[in-house]
């Protein structure tokens, strides 16, 4: 055996690990399952809704009327998404700024930072959910989805705490003694 012969499988491996490494490091494998997530949870509840339209399962969920429904879930979709905008054109800006004097593995340090991929996936999924919620409420005949409101207003708070939690998350990446611990650990 040739000491420069290469050992079977392993670029297999090496392809494999640059494959995670890739999937990893890209901005969009977690975000995707969520919100896939957030289409299959939204249609249990709307199905759920629609299971307990009748019985009074539902009696300490939203007990307003579908009008009011619309009102609250275009409010949290539109909220939603103008917070999913701010918070990271923000981000991008502050981003750029911090790369340049602390080098451009800041960047990606920043995209394979996991939190950071599930706060927007969450968001995205908060807005998907809401805008399938919105939906099923404009075929109801008479009666709002008690459930689906419900649900897509503790998702809308939920999302106030997931804002806090990024800004807390990048503004200590952000730290210049963060960054070189980081850098040593890569």
């Amino acid at each position: 055996m040739r000491l420069l012969e290469p050992v079977e499988g392993t670029l297999v491996f090496a392809w494999l690990q640059n494959r995670w490494c890739a999937l990893r490091g890209s901005y969009w494998l977690i975000p995707t399952l969520l919100v896939g997530s957030a289409f299959v949870a939204a249609q249990c509840t709307v199905a759920l809704d629609d299971y307990w339209a009748d019985s009074d399962a539902l009696h300490w969920a939203y007990p307003g009327s579908p009008e009011g429904a619309r009102a609250i879930i275009a409010t949290i979709a539109a909220a939603v998404i103008n917070l999913v905008g701010v918070t990271f054109s923000i981000s991008v800006v502050a981003l750029t700024m911090a790369s340049a004097q602390l080098g451009p593995r800041l960047l990606r340090m920043f995209l394979r930072d996991r939190a950071n991929q599930v706060v927007l996936g969450f968001l995205l999924g908060t807005f998907v959910f809401a805008l399938l919620a919105l939906r099923s409420i404009s075929q109801a005949t008479g009666q709002a989805t008690s459930l689906t409101v419900s649900v897509t207003f503790v998702l809308g708070v939920a999302s106030l705490g997931f804002l806090i939690f990024f800004i807390h998350n990048t503004t200590s990446a952000l730290q210049a003694d963060q960054v070189v611990a980081a850098v040593a650990k890569d």
